[in-house]
């Protein structure tokens, strides 16, 4: 019983750090390619941005805010999804979700 609760935990552990690396690159993309349409306020090529990650269905939810902390655009796959904004630079877990806060400009 013991040693099933340890690789439990190291096997969470190991999971956590995986989606977290993931959420990460995934996240330095997104802000590598959205900068531009967010400096022009271009809400078409931010739109066509996010929706690329239709292809990553592990990801529910993105939002671009603008320099004032106002929403510019997002991406939703659940219409009835409740996001949690924080104001956290770090991963920040909500029950099974993680949440990442990365500066685009």
């Amino acid at each position: 019983m013991f040693l099933g609760a340890v690789f439990l935990g190291t096997e969470y552990a190991r999971y956590k750090t995986e989606i977290e690396s993931d959420l990460k690159n995934n996240s330095k993309i997104i802000v590598e390619n959205i900068s531009g349409a967010l400096i022009f306020e271009d809400l078409v090529t931010a739109n066509e941005i996010l929706n690329t990650l239709k292809a990553k269905s592990n990801i529910i939810y993105a939002a671009v805010f603008n320099k004032e902390d106002q929403l510019f655009t997002a991406y939703k796959v659940d219409k009835d999804y409740n996001f949690v904004y924080h104001k956290s630079d770090t991963i920040y877990w909500e029950n099974d979700s993680a949440l990442i806060r990365t500066p685009i400009i």
